[in-house]
């Protein structure tokens, strides 16, 4: 979500990009996850300002969800014109800003005189804590730390510095760290550098808690290059709340066993968009054909000797097309024979079809217990991936479903759990 916002940013200042410095974002609050769609969504923005407030939202089922917000704003080079002594100033506050940044990290490296090689970081935080990093993502290198919450290491990755905040929470990895969600961040400075910079250069970064409370923890993170020590990243205020206590992380013992369990009553189902719809016409096509098939036969002129299997396949066919007992079949036939004068309105429809019990043993038939389970599996699958779903049945009078499927849609898991509440 930073990224969007400072992507935008940049590409409304594209008419001044030869003299952006860097860009300041103030005040971010994360309020939900992103679902990221396979789609491309265009953006749309107006005016020349360079000083721009943001929103993120993204879509759940039908509702659009504030993701995040904040303001941003485009740091600028002084103009050619601007007078000597106004752009002396600027450069000195520039360079005030570029050596207490590099200040600030060399103080807290200093600080960080235990280290832990990386396959055992990554080894720690799989074990005690559930974060399994790929081979991909295990890429901080020359880690150190201390017991008082400060931690430096150097990555390739730019966007990783923000994985940097776990560091001294564990200790190097060596004591658990409860869930955790990136929820504020009260400034972050990013130097246009970064975009300028070819390959995929190594960042050295340093970071120190600033806070700790009950469940949530702060931490200020500095970055730089580490072949040059120019400041590229500041980060301050990065907040994150624990799904549980933190106190445990301080303590390091006496975890149990209860509190390495991750999940609980995990229920799974797959999202309706990425099933392909398949609608069943097979017995009705096979009907037809059968019908087709018979009217042929019966119109030959000598019986036809057939092989033993296969005679035994045209009995089949022919107690198929006798059997008019079944209510679809029966119903469909009433209908059909009266269907001419329907059309032309000489009859009337509903007269036809509830007249004695050929509409109510339609809707308790076979074909319709069939359907009715595909309805609830589908209807069970919808109302999973969208949990405020409201259903309303419009001619329930005439063959209700709601009776059917209302049992599947308040059952929570697959055999235990409390009943869901249903609208």
């Amino acid at each position: 979500m930073l990224a969007v916002a400072i992507e935008a940013a940049r590409q409304l200042a594209a008419s001044v990009e030869d003299r952006i410095l860097g860009y300041k974002l103030d005040n971010v609050r994360f309020l939900h996850i992103v679902n990221v769609h396979d789609s491309e969504r265009g953006v749309e923005a107006n005016g020349q300002k360079l000083c721009y407030d943001w929103r993120v939202f993204g879509t759940n089922g039908d509702d659009w969800d504030e993701c995040a917000h904040g303001s941003i704003k485009v740091e600028l080079q002084p103009e050619s014109d601007l007078a000597p002594g106004q752009a002396r100033f600027s450069e000195t506050r520039r360079r005030r800003f570029a050596r207490s940044v590099t200040e600030e990290l060399e103080a807290d490296a200093e600080k960080c005189r235990l280290t832990v090689h990386h396959s055992q970081l990554y080894r720690n935080m799989s074990k005690r804590t559930g974060f399994d990093y790929g081979p991909y993502f295990q890429l901080l290198r020359e880690i150190s730390y201390d017991r008082g919450g400060h931690a430096t290491a150097v990555l390739p990755l730019r966007d990783y510095t923000l994985a940097m905040r776990g560091l001294p929470l564990s200790r190097g990895g060596w004591n658990p760290v409860p869930t955790m969600v990136f929820s504020h961040l009260r400034k972050l400075w990013m130097s246009q550098q970064l975009f300028k910079a070819g390959g995929n250069p190594q960042l050295r970064v340093a970071t120190h808690e600033t806070m700790r409370a009950f469940r949530e923890a702060e931490c200020r993170t500095t970055v730089v290059f580490d072949d040059t020590a120019e400041p590229v990243i500041v980060l301050d205020g990065q907040r994150g709340t624990a799904i549980t206590s933190l106190q445990k992380s301080t303590e390091g013992e006496g975890i149990s066993e209860d509190s390495k369990q991750l999940l609980y009553s995990l229920e799974y189902k797959p999202d309706l968009p990425l099933l392909s719809e398949i609608v069943d016409r097979a017995d009705a096509i096979s009907l037809h054909f059968i019908e087709a098939a018979l009217d042929r036969i019966n119109r030959e002129n000598q019986p036809i000797k057939y092989e033993r299997h296969l005679e035994r396949y045209v009995a089949w066919m022919r107690r198929v097309h006798k059997n008019k007992s079944e209510p679809t079949q029966r119903l469909s036939k009433k209908v059909g024979e009266h269907l001419y004068k329907i059309l032309k309105g000489e009859d009337n429809a509903h007269q036809i079809i509830f007249e004695g019990n050929l509409a109510d043993e339609f809707y308790h038939c076979d074909v319709f217990r069939t359907n009715n389970s595909k309805m609830r599996a589908y209807m069970d699958h919808l109302a999973h991936m969208n949990p405020k779903l409201r259903v309303l049945e419009v001619g329930a009078g005439t063959g209700s479903s709601t009776g059917r499927i209302l049992p599947y849609l308040s059952v929570q898991g697959e055999e235990w759990g409390p009943p869901r509440p249903v609208r």
